[in-house]
């Protein structure tokens, strides 16, 4: 089934409220009776952390909204896991996706188009207004010798409550809903062209249809994102190497969360494990040298342990960093057999 979610009411709660009881309801709150849960909502100040989620489920519905770009675009990244998957409660506040091939020049402003109205009517069911719609190549100009599979869009927006549609553009802007990374206005998705999509899954979200990435391609594109930083790959594609700590932290979760240890090293899912770094020409040697990079990447680690709420059983980076070069050993051995 293929729907969008339900419109806040005319009259009576407002509504983020309303949004939020359609998420608790489906949740841990399932068990309260409604009213209960009308009365505790609206006794208490709306939290920005829960508009921050509802935003992300709009944005992932929206993506899938349109007829084309359902069958375009994969989910994946920390809102895959999180998400989808129901694996850590951290999630990305950007939103992460892949295409397997390009949009044409021409075409661009059309899909901008269709993501507009798409964010336009979901967010509008929930009394939320979409502005500053933007879509952008990153990077804009490419060199010459990446262009056939580096790079890909991103996409921004705002976000204001309903009732302050009409005020002027610059008014709305700096009303705006504060959904971005460190407060900022603009909400962001990123678009990454030339991936390896496949084999995809079809997944209900919010009883609205969407791809993602299997368990098994999010271990190993987020394998692949570490050796992407290795000093060697980053200069061919001109990019600085970034810290991946949440990334140590992701792959354990989902292989533990999952049960996937046994599944990785199957013939059938290294092929997959190929395909993902051939697409960003990735060598798979490069597997056996994220223990060089402890130090770099262990510096973004603190992030991720405040990102996290329930930290009763969190473990220090170094006991990410050894599972992950344990597992990345492991993956080579197996591949080069």
């Amino acid at each position: 089934p293929r729907r969008f979610l339900p419109a806040a009411p005319e009259r009576g709660l407002p509504a983020f409220i309303v949004s939020h009881l359609i998420s608790y309801t489906s949740s841990e709150y399932k068990s309260l009776p409604i009213i209960f849960l009308m009365k505790q909502a609206s006794s208490k100040k709306i939290n920005p952390v829960e508009t921050i989620k509802l935003a992300r489920r709009l944005t992932v519905i929206a993506l899938f909204a349109d007829d084309m770009l359902m069958n375009i675009f994969v989910l994946k990244g920390g809102n895959a896991i999180n998400l989808v998957y129901g694996l850590s409660d951290r999630s990305s506040i950007d939103i992460d996706v892949s295409m397997a091939g390009d949009f044409l020049p021409d075409q661009l402003e059309d899909i901008r188009l269709r993501l507009e109205k798409a964010l336009i009517k979901t967010f509008s069911d929930h009394k939320l207004e979409v502005f500053d719609v933007l879509l952008k190549a990153q990077p804009k100009t490419p060199y010459a010798d990446v262009k056939d599979f580096w790079g890909g869009y991103h996409l921004a927006f705002k976000v204001i409550e309903q009732h302050k549609a009409g005020l002027p553009l610059e008014s709305k802007r700096k009303q705006a809903l504060l959904l971005g990374p460190d407060r900022s206005a603009s909400f962001k998705v990123d678009i990454s062209k030339f991936e390896c999509c496949e084999p995809k899954e079809a997944k209900t979200f919010d009883d609205y249809r969407i791809y993602v990435y299997s368990p098994v391609m999010l271990v190993y594109e987020k394998l692949r994102a570490v050796c992407q930083q290795i000093s060697s790959y980053a200069t061919t594609v001109h990019q600085q190497p970034r810290q991946r700590a949440r990334d140590f932290y992701d792959i354990y979760t989902l292989v533990t969360g999952l049960n996937l240890e046994s599944r990785l090293c199957d013939a059938d899912n290294l092929l997959i494990l190929h395909e993902i770094f051939v697409a960003k020409r990735v060598p798979l040697n490069l597997l056996t040298a994220i223990h060089d990079y402890k130090d770099f990447h262990a510096v973004g680690f603190e992030t991720i342990v405040a990102n996290v709420s329930d930290r009763s059983n969190l473990r220090d980076f170094d006991f990410y960093f050894d599972y992950v070069v344990g597992l990345a050993d492991r993956l080579h051995a197996a591949r080069v057999k």
